[in-house]
C-alpha cells in the first residue's frame, strides 16, 4: 500500500511541471488580442499582411491549442487513473471494514461461548472432584 502511495505521488511530482507551463502559456495569451496582433503597415497590402504577420501569428495559435489539447488528454487520462485507483482502494477499505465487522461479531459470539464453557467447567470440574 505505501508503495503504491509512492508511486502515485511520484507521478503528481512529474504532472505538476505541466500544469505550472501550461499556467504559464495561457497568462501568456490572456492579454488583450490588441497587445499581441501586429500592426498592419502604413503602406502594407492586405496580402503581405495576411502571409507576413496573420498566417505566421494563426500557425502559432494553433500550435498552443494543440499543445493545450494534447496537454488537456494526457491531464485527463492521468486524472482518470487516478480516479480508478481511488475508487479501487475504496472498495477495498469498505470490503475490509465488512470483513473486520463480520470477525468482531464472531469474535464476540466465541467470547461469548467461551465464558459459557467456563462455568459449566468450574461447574462439572468442581462437582467430579468433590466425587473423585
Amino acid at each position: 500500500m505505501e508503495q503504491t502511495y509512492q508511486k502515485q505521488s511520484q507521478k503528481l511530482n512529474k504532472l505538476a511541471p505541466i500544469m505550472e507551463g501550461l499556467e504559464n502559456l495561457s497568462a501568456q495569451y490572456s492579454q488583450r488580442p490588441e497587445e499581441w496582433v501586429p500592426e498592419a503597415a502604413t503602406f502594407e497590402t492586405a496580402k503581405s499582411y495576411r502571409e507576413k504577420k496573420a498566417m505566421p501569428l494563426v500557425q502559432k495559435l494553433v500550435k498552443v491549442l494543440f499543445a493545450l489539447h494534447r496537454k488537456y488528454w494526457e491531464v485527463k487520462d492521468e486524472r482518470d487513473k487516478y480516479l480508478h485507483f481511488y475508487q479501487d482502494e475504496k472498495k477495498a477499505t469498505h470490503h475490509l471494514s465488512q470483513r473486520l465487522k463480520e470477525v468482531e461479531a464472531e469474535n464476540s459470539q466465541l467470547y461469548a461461548m467461551k465464558r459459557d464453557f467456563r462455568r459449566v467447567w468450574n461447574y462439572f470440574g468442581s462437582r467430579k472432584d468433590a466425587a473423585g
